[in-house]
């Protein structure tokens, strides 16, 4: 009696871990919790405050600095307008993301900068997005924010910048709107990959709702493609970089020594690197919009 009982507890904790982590996978993925940056009326560039409605009922804000902005010193202007779309991580304030993007990256008139919370998410302006995010909601919006942008600032390229999570969100983004370049910031390969890497003994492609695929978008893109990792990151296994590159063999790929998941983007060559990947993009051929 006793060892069958003992066998019954050892077949039900896998059971048991199976459905613990289905039915709070949202949570694990989607924290909706977010750094703390100032609010963007602390910046030197001129802002906007996006505020978008979703076929569905959500309400989505975010940041939106105009391509217009005053001559700075040794800064010359884009050679032609472009936007450039943030999307963060999953416990990321993309509001600060685009500040800083605008403010240290791409200070120069002709770049407009926007980022708009994801679904359920607070952000600097003090007005959270509402709503439930999800990779299909998240995905449809990510289309909404382009659209949106694109027929507000009208720009001649528009180049997406995606950290972690936010990567995955701009890679699609790129399959489905005609991007001049992209840019990943610790990208992993895709979530389902690092679930399946935490959870070796969980189906986890059965149960996971969100398996943000990178890795099998790369393959179809022809833009220009820059990945920026960290060789250290704790939270992205170094192999996921490797994934992508054979992935896609013509993206660049950038190492920042010395960073972490959660330093990366306080790396001194990252502005640089953004820059170049900038230009790259607005030196190919300009995509049909």
């Amino acid at each position: 009696m006793k060892i069958a009982l003992l066998l019954l507890i050892v077949l039900l904790i896998p059971v048991g871990l199976v459905g613990s982590l289905y039915l709070t996978q949202d949570g694990l993925i989607y924290p909706r919790i977010v750094n703390d940056v100032p609010p963007p009326s602390a910046a030197a560039a001129r802002f906007e405050a996006v505020h978008l409605s979703t076929p569905d009922g959500a309400e989505l804000t975010g940041v939106a600095f105009p391509p217009e902005g005053p001559e700075r010193p040794g800064v010359a202007a884009a050679p032609r307008t472009v936007l450039v779309l943030a999307f963060g991580g999953n416990a990321h304030d993309v509001v600060g993301f685009a500040t800083f993007l605008k403010n240290t990256v791409f200070p120069q008139p002709g770049v407009a900068v926007a980022g708009v919370s994801y679904r359920g998410y607070a952000n600097a302006l003090g007005t959270a997005s509402t709503g439930a995010p999800s990779e299909r909601a998240l995905k449809a919006d990510a289309l909404l924010v382009h659209d949106a942008m694109v027929e507000r600032f009208r720009p001649d390229a528009v180049v997406a910048i995606g950290y972690s999570l936010g990567s995955a969100v701009a890679t699609y983004l790129a399959s489905q709107r005609p991007l001049a370049g992209l840019v990943l910031v610790a990208p992993p390969a895709s979530i389902r990959r690092l679930a399946q890497e935490q959870y070796p003994l969980v189906p986890v492609s059965l149960l996971l709702k969100s398996p943000w695929a990178t890795e099998d978008i790369l393959p179809a893109l022809t833009l220009p493609v820059t990945a920026l990792y960290a060789p250290a990151d704790e939270l992205v296994p170094a192999a996921h970089i490797e994934v992508l590159r054979q992935a896609n063999p013509r993206m660049t790929v950038v190492a920042l020594e010395d960073a972490s998941h959660g330093t990366i983007l306080d790396h001194p060559r990252l502005p640089q690197v953004l820059r170049d990947s900038l230009a790259a993009a607005l030196a190919a051929p300009v995509p049909a919009r």
